[in-house]
């Protein structure tokens, strides 16, 4: 014959001092945030961004951003756009080479022999 072992539920948590202040800090966050973002445009301080590749369903667009030691590229479709990593300044604009970042197959040099 079995022997039946009745499990006991745990006592339910009394929202506590924990949930009170998780609360206050997300309406602190929600409060300040649009606070510090105008006075970081106001004095210019460049954004972060991370390393990011995707593809916009939308549009239909390759989207990727890169961190170089000066730079964040941004490109779309393989049109670069360079910002200053620092102080976020537009810095030019150029082409991602598909022929020059995968091996090559062929051995023949670029100048078409």
């Amino acid at each position: 014959m079995a022997r039946i072992i009745p499990i006991r539920a745990a006592p339910a948590q009394p929202a506590g001092p924990s949930a009170g202040l998780r609360k206050l800090y997300l309406e602190i966050y929600h409060r300040l945030t649009p606070v510090i973002g105008w006075l970081f445009v106001k004095l210019n301080v460049p954004g972060l961004i991370r390393n990011y590749e995707g593809h916009d369903q939308l549009t239909g667009q390759h989207l990727r951003s890169t961190l170089s030691r000066a730079f964040v590229i941004l490109n779309v479709d393989g049109r670069d756009c360079y910002f200053d990593r620092f102080t976020g300044h537009f810095g030019g604009t150029g082409m991602s080479m598909p022929c020059c970042t995968q091996p090559r197959v062929d051995s023949s040099p670029c100048s078409g022999q």
